[in-house]
């Protein structure tokens, strides 16, 4: 196993000094007028500077900070950076921040907020405040902070942003927004077919029998038709099949039923995701 020596250390940190000095990341414009985006600087944002504690500026240069200057919260964000290391090699790296799998959460970044976001970060400055100095590391080999700081070309743009009232905004290439609506809509599907069966005093393992024979029929059925289309017409319902089986096959296998059940019942509702003409 590779140990690395304090002198590999500060050859990585020399490198990386260098390079600060020479290259700043690409950032792409926000897609929306109401979204604030830039990269992050410590005399800029001073709220996130501690927790980088002593790295070196490389490491922070490809973080982001976006400010929610919408009036509605922010749920779920995606941001993709697209690399190119000194062998001419591209790699992407993707941080997805989704408040609407933790029941309870507070939103990723409620109206008015700002938050830090980099590979594997999502944290507004509330949360920067209570975790304080330095609790990011870059720590070499294939760790992202190592791949970017080392990068001779960095993009980064904002994939998509879902917002509470379903707006979505951005490309949405990595399906972010389709699948946070996908999922809310199959928990409601599960949760509510299996509770009406217990209303109704009867086994709920039959209806979840019902449930995953005929989710895999659709499926199969959808898959085919995308097939024979050449291309996939749509992605938000066949992730909602999807999540359907995942939903009614973890119920059936339960060993906590009412709890998932309930988990199920009380799964934050996306409502029906919408464009604006104007972002």
């Amino acid at each position: 196993m590779f140990r690395p020596s304090p002198l590999w250390y500060l050859a990585v940190s020399f490198s990386l000094s260098i390079r600060a000095q020479t290259m700043l990341p690409d950032l792409q414009p926000s897609p929306s007028s109401r979204i604030g985006l830039s990269l992050f600087r410590g005399s800029d944002h001073p709220a996130f500077k501690g927790i980088f504690g002593d790295q070196p500026d490389s490491v922070s240069s490809s973080f982001v900070v976006l400010a929610n200057q919408s009036e509605q919260n922010i749920i779920a964000v995606t941001v993709v950076w697209s690399a190119v290391d000194p062998s001419g090699k591209s790699r992407k790296f993707v941080t997805s921040c989704d408040s609407s799998q933790r029941l309870g959460s507070p939103p990723v970044a409620a109206s008015g907020e700002r938050m830090l976001i980099g590979p594997h970060t999502c944290m507004t400055e509330a949360v920067a405040s209570r975790l304080g100095r330095s609790n990011l590391h870059a720590s070499g080999g294939n760790d992202p902070l190592i791949a970017l700081a080392q990068a001779v070309k960095v993009d980064i743009a904002v994939d998509s942003i879902v917002l509470a009232n379903g707006e979505l905004i951005g490309a949405d290439q990595r399906h972010m927004g389709t699948d946070v609506a996908a999922r809310s809509a199959a928990a409601r599907t599960v949760a509510s077919q299996v509770r009406d069966a217990l209303n109704a005093k009867l086994d709920p393992a039959p209806v979840l029998s019902g449930v995953i024979t005929a989710g895999e029929a659709d499926l199969a059925t959808f898959e085919r038709s995308i097939v024979s289309q050449g291309g996939i017409s749509s992605y938000q319902h066949h992730q909602e099949l999807q999540w359907t089986l995942t939903f009614a096959k973890r119920l059936q296998t339960s060993v906590r039923f009412d709890l998932d059940l309930a988990f199920l019942e009380r799964y934050p509702i996306v409502p029906a995701l919408f464009r604006n003409a104007n972002p």
